[in-house]
């Protein structure tokens, strides 16, 4: 007797294992997708500032001068985007944390990673953030921008 899937009615063998596929179901992924995507918050932050930047500028007439124009009274755009860019900084260690479990569950789902390359994944994504961390507080100045 001859057993087929009632989804596409090929044939398998019940006795061969080789017919059919063993592997329990997969975890959904989008949870882990979200988590891992964390990791590109740095650069939403970036883009958001320089977007306020550049509306304050577009506003002004001029670059705006640091501690001379406050981006709270140059307008209501420069206000919001300033607002919005602020609560995105704001967000940075949640994202990291977000971002890093999102790591470890994307290395946990694959049980081909070495122990090696998982930890030369998970040291990456330290120091990544720790640049990310450098240049939100002081390349770009962002401390005095978010007070």
């Amino acid at each position: 007797m001859t057993h087929r899937y009632p989804e596409c009615s090929r044939e398998f063998d019940p006795e061969s294992p080789t017919t059919f596929s063993t592997a329990a179901r997969r975890p959904a992924r989008w949870p882990r997708r979200l988590l891992f995507a964390g990791a590109a918050w740095p650069i939403f932050v970036f883009i958001m500032y320089y977007v306020t930047q550049f509306a304050a500028w577009a506003t002004l007439g001029h670059a705006p001068a640091h501690l001379i124009n406050d981006p709270k009274s140059i307008g209501p755009v420069v206000n919001f985007l300033y607002h919005v860019t602020n609560a995105m900084t704001s967000a940075v260690p949640i994202a990291f944390c977000a971002s890093f479990v999102g790591v470890i569950m994307h290395l946990g789902d694959h049980p081909r990673v070495t122990p090696k390359r998982a930890l030369a994944i998970i040291v990456t994504t330290v120091v990544a953030w720790g640049i990310a961390f450098h240049l939100l507080r002081n390349a770009f100045d962002m401390a005095s921008f978010v007070d």
